[in-house]
């Protein structure tokens, strides 16, 4: 097992110098692999090469190998998504949190936060995250308070207070009870 793990990580480097990936990026991103995702040493070489080359170059742009790795464990465990699927979600946070000037290691590790939350939007989870992560951008209140005022919302006295706290941050009477 050392060997081969040794062998990523010089593969890895070797395969991304156009990302400028050192030997110390590699080893970070297929540790965190190795060590924080569940199915990682039963997935294919290529299948752990992908995901190691996608963590180093996203921890390039500032989001934490052990951040990505969280997304890869909810998508293929929660969500049922292949190594490839998940891969994919992570850079479409990472494409989405630049497209709305937000830092995209808040956009990956929000969501890893979210997902508690979340996981009973199923298939949907990630279209929900974007939206909140849109409406925190506009009204400047992190997306997990969103959540947690609109976690409330299942009963008719928190629904009130749900509409009561939305109203407080929109300043505004925008939401009736």
């Amino acid at each position: 097992a050392a060997g081969s793990y040794n062998d990523q990580i010089i593969d890895l480097e070797r395969q991304n110098g156009r990302f400028r990936i050192t030997t110390e990026d590699a080893t970070n991103s297929v540790l965190a692999l190795y060590t924080g995702m569940t199915e990682f040493t039963s997935l294919s070489k290529s299948e752990q090469d992908q995901l190691s080359q996608t963590t180093a170059v996203l921890e390039k742009f500032g989001i934490s190998a052990e951040s990505s790795v969280k997304n890869l464990n909810i998508a293929t465990r929660s969500l049922g998504m292949t190594s490839e699927e998940a891969k994919q979600l992570n850079l479409r946070l990472f494409a989405t949190a630049e497209a709305m000037k937000m830092p995209p290691a808040a956009m990956v590790e929000g969501f890893a936060q979210a997902a508690p939350q979340l996981a009973g939007n199923g298939a949907k989870m990630e279209e929900v995250f974007v939206g909140l992560a849109k409406h925190a951008k506009l009204t400047g209140v992190a997306i997990s308070d969103l959540i947690s005022i609109v976690e409330g919302m299942d009963t008719f006295d928190g629904a009130a207070e749900a509409a009561g706290n939305l109203n407080a941050i929109m300043g505004g009477d925008y939401i009736n009870s």
